[in-house]
């Protein structure tokens, strides 16, 4: 991954972090920072209950599927901010997309309805 590649995904990741802080997850940090078997095991973001979240910074859709199987029990999120090349050559978000298994989606929308 070349050095800007690598600036724009660890970007994404603080990011997300501060979204999730934001939303009450306040012990949330990279797992860069804080466990080396988490960010081996394809998670970004540790310290967020039974969430695990992989976060993406990409031009293409990644495979959602060998993601989301390839992380440890849980209920795993990818988050897949989408970006695309202008014509002046930067990039700039195109989207920001959470994707799970639909199972994970029916478990969190019934929690939701029936708190």
């Amino acid at each position: 991954m070349s050095n800007r590649n690598r600036t724009a995904g660890h970007n994404w990741e603080r990011e997300v972090i501060k979204d999730l802080k934001k939303s009450g997850y306040k012990d949330a940090v990279s797992s860069r920072y804080e466990s080396k078997k988490a960010d081996d095991a394809g998670i970004d973001v540790v310290n967020t209950g039974p969430f695990n979240f992989q976060c993406k910074n990409e031009t293409k859709r990644p495979d959602y599927h060998k993601l989301i199987t390839e992380m440890p029990a849980g209920i795993n999120i990818v988050l897949h901010k989408y970006t695309k090349k202008t014509e002046k050559g930067k990039f700039g978000c195109q989207g920001k997309y959470a994707v799970m298994e639909y199972d994970t989606f029916l478990i969190l929308l019934d929690a939701f309805i029936n708190k």
